[in-house]
């Protein structure tokens, strides 16, 4: 490879630009390198220099003079180390002065350079980004125990670098995620929310047919499907990123969970099942954001729904174990095999596809449950003896004391219309 081909490789500049490093403040654990090499090869001055298409940054230095010191930096016509970068091999120089490689170089001049040895700061790909060095102003031999410990640190400092290229390429992912689903959310929603409207008043037209109602009633729920999908992918979007913003207050998880019930009254309704309520614990009141607490609730409930035949039952308990108030959702359907049950609450995790396909969904509902109870420092785990023997989902959540100034909350009741909800809270009239 010719010097202008590897100086200038598009390749090895992305590589560098990658790091994040270039024009960056110092670091004190770049700077500990440097300093160590200055002590060990007992050098007057030790760079990390970073060599770009036309200037060497130094990322690090050690005894180099001002202005130097302080512009931190040079054309790329006062660097020796873009020779390292161009071989990707040491380069050993007992005095530059009579050195035809460097010896027109005005940093021996202006710098007073004289002895200088330099080792490539390699990539994993095998890009070079420049040099670790150390100079000297007296002209001297370098020997292999000099070049054995320069090699070590910059490998050392290589293991640093390689670090940050991988921060700065998470955060680049990050980003670029956050930006798809906000570009995602806006696109999707745009279209679905005059729909969802228009099938919401329409399915409502008594003037309609009844065949015609229920057809556009399907067509709303739909709808209302791929709504919830796109709030989930956005929810895990902001899980994954620790940008999920909770408003908290001291609500009654007893109430939330009664609210999560009667929005699940349909669904029960119409799959048959029947609906155990055990709200026993004394104390239930948690420093919560309630939307996403009743978000987690809802989302058991509908998991344990979809998942119990028809005639059987699931079982919403509650009690209090120290200073916490825990929940389980207890369901008779499929069950979950063991090796599964760690997997669960990964996105898109389906505890097997092929069966869980014919109940729709991504797999986030038990993904964003974990994010949510997690955010309030609670925890939630998967409970299963095995396939078709059912499944319990446990939340525990911490206790917080109703303040003394705060009347009772209202309770929100689930609708007791019907009889395959089976009301046995002591809150709530049987």
């Amino acid at each position: 490879m010719t010097y202008g081909n590897a100086l200038m490789s598009p390749q090895r500049l992305t590589a560098l630009r990658s790091t994040g490093l270039m024009d960056g403040p110092r670091e004190e654990p770049f700077d500990v390198f440097t300093r160590l090499a200055s002590r060990m090869l007992q050098a007057p001055i030790a760079l990390i220099s970073l060599v770009d298409a036309d200037r060497q940054f130094f990322k690090s230095l050690a005894g180099l003079p001002e202005p130097w010191a302080t512009a931190r930096q040079t054309p790329i016509a006062y660097s020796f180390c873009q020779h390292v970068v161009t071989s990707g091999q040491v380069l050993v120089i007992s005095d530059a002065r009579e050195h035809p490689l460097v010896r027109d170089n005005p940093s021996v001049s202006e710098l007073g350079v004289a002895a200088y040895l330099g080792a490539p700061l390699t990539t994993r790909e095998g890009h070079q980004l420049g040099s670790l060095c150390v100079i000297d102003s007296e002209p001297r031999d370098w020997s292999d125990g000099d070049i054995a410990a320069l090699k070590d640190l910059a490998v050392a400092v290589m293991s640093e670098v390689e670090w940050r290229r991988q921060v700065n390429s998470s955060r680049r992912d990050v980003s670029v995620r956050d930006q798809f689903m906000a570009i995602l959310s806006h696109e999707l929603r745009t279209p679905l929310s005059p729909a969802l409207l228009m099938a919401t008043a329409m399915a409502a037209d008594q003037r309609l047919p009844q065949d015609a109602r229920d057809d556009v009633e399907l067509i709303r729920r739909n709808i209302e499907v791929e709504t919830r999908l796109i709030d989930d992918l956005l929810d895990v979007s902001r899980i994954a990123s620790g940008k999920l913003e909770l408003r908290t207050a001291v609500v009654d998880a007893h109430a939330l969970i009664r609210s999560a019930v009667a929005l699940c009254h349909q669904e029960i309704t119409a799959k048959g099942v029947s609906l155990r309520l055990d709200l026993d614990a004394e104390r239930s009141h948690v420093l919560a954001d309630g939307s996403r607490l009743q978000q987690v609730f809802w989302n058991l409930l509908k998991n344990a729904v979809k998942f119990t035949p028809r005639d059987r039952e699931i079982a919403f308990e509650t009690f209090n174990r120290e200073e916490r108030l825990v929940i389980r959702v207890r369901d008779q359907g499929m069950g979950i095999a063991p090796h599964k049950l760690r997997d669960v609450f990964d996105a898109f995790e389906q505890t097997d596809p092929t069966v869980t396909r014919n109940f729709g969904g991504l797999g986030l509902g038990l993904s964003i449950c974990k994010g949510v109870v997690e955010a309030h420092h609670g925890s939630i785990t998967a409970l299963s003896e095995g396939q078709n023997r059912g499944a319990i989902f446990q939340v525990e959540l911490p206790l917080t004391s109703l303040p003394e100034t705060a009347h009772a909350p209202t309770t929100a009741r689930a609708p007791d219309a019907c009889c395959n909800i089976l009301l046995v809270d002591d809150h709530v009239d049987t």
